[in-house]
């Protein structure tokens, strides 16, 4: 158990360390994206979900590759393809791409 803790741990760090680094990029610096103000203003007002989505997408993977090592491949594709049929309803009815990143956190 102690490695899954140490996956675990090493995994939180890393999420928030990409989270944060994205998060940022897209907070501080869409000025080196675009000169269009409109974008400018969509990318610092996705940031936030920016962060929750590229955070969790992380956890996922680490978590998926660590239930993969104790042989539960059942469980993770049952429970991957049940995500994604409920993310692609969601985006049924996203109209921003703060919409579009929050159906990440319910996957």
């Amino acid at each position: 158990m102690a490695t899954l803790k140490s996956i675990l741990l090493l995994s939180v760090f890393a999420a928030v360390g990409v989270g944060a680094a994205a998060c940022l990029t897209a907070f501080l610096g869409p000025g080196l994206f675009s000169s269009d103000l409109g974008v400018q203003a969509v990318a610092k007002g996705a940031a936030p979900m920016l962060f929750l989505a590229v955070a969790m997408t992380i956890m996922g993977i680490a978590i998926d590759g660590a239930m993969m090592a104790s042989r539960d491949f059942g469980f993770m594709l049952g429970t991957g393809i049940l995500s994604f049929f409920v993310q692609a309803k969601l985006l049924k009815y996203c109209g921003s791409v703060q919409a579009i990143l929050a159906t990440c956190k319910f996957t």
